[in-house]
């Protein structure tokens, strides 16, 4: 990765630089949400990446939550959601 131009933060598109977002996003909140609108700024490349735990619970199913995204990230071309 190169460093950010002097006096700012890299453009969208420079390097093709890629940002990986990782959480379990359960459920998905307005904190998440203002991440991906700044991250998504910034890179030229987002994906976001939900955790899928084998033994816990989680408050929302892991489709719910790819949905829930996939809903507010619509406008937001240059986006991937993944799991890990």
């Amino acid at each position: 990765m190169t460093a950010a131009p002097a006096g700012g933060s890299p453009k969208v598109g420079d390097d093709g630089l890629i940002a990986v977002y990782a959480g379990s996003f359960d459920p998905v909140t307005f904190g998440h949400l203002d991440l991906i609108v700044r991250a998504h700024a910034m890179f030229a490349h987002l994906i976001i990446a939900i955790g899928v735990h084998p033994t816990k619970r989680p408050l929302f199913s892991f489709d719910a939550r790819v949905e829930l995204l996939r809903r507010e990230c619509t406008n937001r071309g240059r986006v991937r959601i993944d799991s890990f």
